[in-house]
């Protein structure tokens, strides 16, 4: 898995008289996906959003609702982020249990 980095255009850097370094511009955005079967107490299926390795949203297959980690993100996008965010983590959960039974059959059948 590859970060995907975000750098801002130039002009939005500031004046050359404040010598920042491009660099303080740069983040990696990561989704890390779960799954499980069995385990008690633990969810079969989970997501995490990250920022440069700080979690920035979760769901899991208990809570079924996708919600933010870091009080800067709640505030950084509007309501129905949330909404949006938790359909798409729930078609996620569903792929990924269809591709794990397709995944079992192969290998109980060895096609």
């Amino acid at each position: 898995m590859s970060p995907f980095s975000l750098f801002l255009p130039p002009t939005i850097l500031p004046p050359p008289f404040f010598s920042v370094s491009p660099n303080l511009f740069t983040h990696s955005l990561q989704y890390v996906y779960s799954g499980s079967s069995g385990i008690p107490n633990l969810p079969e299926f989970m997501t995490v959003g990250l920022v440069d390795g700080e979690p920035i949203t979760y769901y899991d297959s208990n809570i079924r609702r996708e919600v933010p980690r870091q009080e800067w993100m709640a505030k950084a996008v509007d309501p129905d982020y949330w909404n949006r965010n938790t359909q798409v983590s729930m078609d996620t959960e569903v792929i990924g249990h269809l591709l794990g039974r397709k995944y079992i059959f192969k290998m109980l059948f060895n096609k």
